[in-house]
């Protein structure tokens, strides 16, 4: 079976400017830096999308760490969407770094938390219009 095949909502290519910033929590433990960057997508779907965090990333510290993303949550800003002019301003959880090599990955997936089912609605129909 394709890794496709086991998705709950399938993945498109599209890019698409995206903003990250860091909701931050209080945790004496492990205390990573606040995050704010901007980068692209490279794939998206209902259920998250795929940040850039090499070339494209502006704003992210060159010296940045994996630690820093892990099951940590975003507020996340995705404009270039036509029907939604102001863009998709939703809370998203990094659930999985992505490349070749896990000290410094190419991207970040996030999972959309609670986005709201009008902003769902017109996030699916500009997937199925770039299907097409």
């Amino acid at each position: 079976m394709r890794p496709e095949d086991l998705r709950a909502y399938p993945r498109h290519k599209v890019i698409l400017p995206t903003e990250l910033q860091s909701v931050d929590v209080a945790d004496e433990v492990q205390n990573p830096p606040s995050l704010r960057f901007e980068s692209i997508t490279r794939d998206i779907s209902l259920g998250g999308l795929l940040v850039e965090l090499r070339e494209k990333a502006r704003g992210l510290d060159p010296n940045w760490q994996p630690t820093w993303f892990r099951d940590r949550f975003f507020w996340v800003h995705i404009r270039g969407i036509s029907t939604i002019p102001d863009g998709i301003f939703t809370k998203a959880k990094a659930v999985r770094l992505v490349g070749e090599d896990q000290t410094h990955p190419e991207a970040v997936g996030l999972a959309f938390q609670d986005l709201p089912n009008s902003v769902t609605s017109h996030l699916k129909a500009f997937l199925e219009s770039i299907k097409r």
